[in-house]
């Protein structure tokens, strides 16, 4: 895999686990009660997180397009219980995620979390 897709996967999961850190426990429980094997973000929710450095494209839906139209990052993603899917909303695209992998990324943040408190 080349650098810029490389870079468009860090930027995805660094948005992705901004918005888990802030809402990622009460989806996991939510999904744990309905008995859910996946849950679905609406890329609405995810734009909002995504804070883009300096000579990262403006627009996070350019980021979702291509992930998602990309052959080898959408299987890089779905081979990690992540799938970006295409909707008829006005927002396009929603990130489609594994329970397992929701809660293996609850952890990484929490070991996260511990290794900065250190």
């Amino acid at each position: 895999m080349n650098k810029d897709k490389i870079t468009l996967i860090e930027i995805f999961y660094r948005t992705l686990k901004h918005y888990l850190a802030r809402n990622g426990l009460k989806i996991l429980s939510l999904a744990r009660l309905a008995g859910q094997r996946y849950v679905r973000i609406s890329a609405l929710g995810l734009y909002r997180y995504y804070k883009p450095l300096p000579n990262e494209p403006k627009m996070f839906a350019e980021i979702l397009e291509k992930l998602h139209k990309d052959t080898e990052l959408s299987m890089y993603l779905g081979n990690s219980g992540i799938r970006i899917k295409e909707t008829p909303s006005k927002y396009k695209y929603e990130v489609v995620l594994s329970l397992e992998t929701l809660r293996n990324l609850m952890d990484e943040l929490r070991n996260d979390e511990r290794g900065s408190n250190d």
